[in-house]
């Protein structure tokens, strides 16, 4: 629970609600760009490429308005940094010897 006292999920308090979503958007900077670094690496097999198209991705929704504050979009880049460090940790682990 990360707003005070109130749980975000059993109120009608308009409030409240808003900023459950203001909470949200932070948590899902804060995971889903570095995810999907990860996943556009392992479908091309290339990290800059899966860098690039998730950099892009955050590009669109910044245009739209999607991201509106400076601290969401830092956020985001600091997400993207961190998947693209587990990127490269993935493209190049070496195969188990046998």
């Amino acid at each position: 629970m990360l707003n005070g006292n109130k749980d975000c999920s059993s109120t009608y308090d308009r409030a409240v609600g808003e900023r459950c979503i203001v909470e949200m958007k932070y948590i899902l900077a804060l995971l889903l760009p570095g995810m999907i670094v990860v996943f556009f690496t392992r479908v091309v097999y290339n990290h800059y490429l899966g860098l690039l198209l998730s950099v892009a991705l955050i590009a669109a929704s910044v245009y739209r308005g999607y991201t509106d504050t400076m601290p969401l979009i830092i956020i985001d880049a600091f997400s993207l940094t961190v998947g693209f460090y587990f990127a490269n940790k993935l493209v190049h682990r070496k195969a188990p010897k046998k």
